[in-house]
């Protein structure tokens, strides 16, 4: 695991680099293969909420700052209100639980054989920290998504995935996501 500077903050505080796994080529291949099949499942069986814009095929950033732009000006014209919340999965990846993500895609019917393969990406994972040149002895993970994996995106995506039906519930409105970040209007 190597920690790339984010652009700002103090070069000296950890705080200030984001970790980034480098994966050999065979694992960001099969990485690959497996992220394409459980996307198609994803939108064939439209697991993914219609307002999740990240990483969905026919679906764009600028589409969803084109809608989000457009909702501000009618909410806000004569006589309109809007109250919103940004929300921000701080760490994001770093907090997912292996055993709630594996249930979670079961839940969502995933196909057994996928879930078995992704688990064996994450079984006996350890990774090795490189900071200023000085590298640890392996370090076994036991929770979150891998930092520069092809999957880590759609999985935690999918983790999430019943948010926006279950803050409906609770008579809010969740306003297009992208990735990690979202909003509550």
């Amino acid at each position: 695991m190597l920690f790339l500077y984010k652009g700002s903050g103090d070069h000296s505080s950890y705080a200030a680099f984001r970790p980034v796994t480098v994966n050999p080529v065979p694992y960001r291949l099969f990485a690959q293969v497996l992220r394409r099949r459980t996307q198609a499942w994803a939108e064939r069986e439209k697991v993914l909420g219609e307002l999740q814009h990240a990483s969905c095929q026919g679906r764009r950033l600028e589409d969803n700052l084109f809608i989000r732009t457009q909702f501000i000006e009618l909410a806000t014209g004569p006589g309109g209100e809007l109250w919103a919340a940004f929300l921000d999965v701080e760490k994001a990846y770093d907090c997912v639980e292996h055993e709630v993500l594996w249930n979670r895609l079961r839940l969502q019917e995933l196909p057994e054989e996928v879930v078995a393969r992704l688990r064996a990406l994450y079984t006996d994972m350890k990774v090795v920290v490189e900071w200023q040149g000085l590298r640890s002895r392996p370090i076994e993970v036991q929770r979150g998504l891998r930092q520069g994996c092809p999957l880590s995106p759609l999985l935690f995506m999918l983790l999430l995935s019943d948010l926006e039906g279950e803050l409906e519930r609770c008579g809010l409105r969740f306003d297009l996501t992208y990735m990690d970040d979202g909003r509550v209007v």
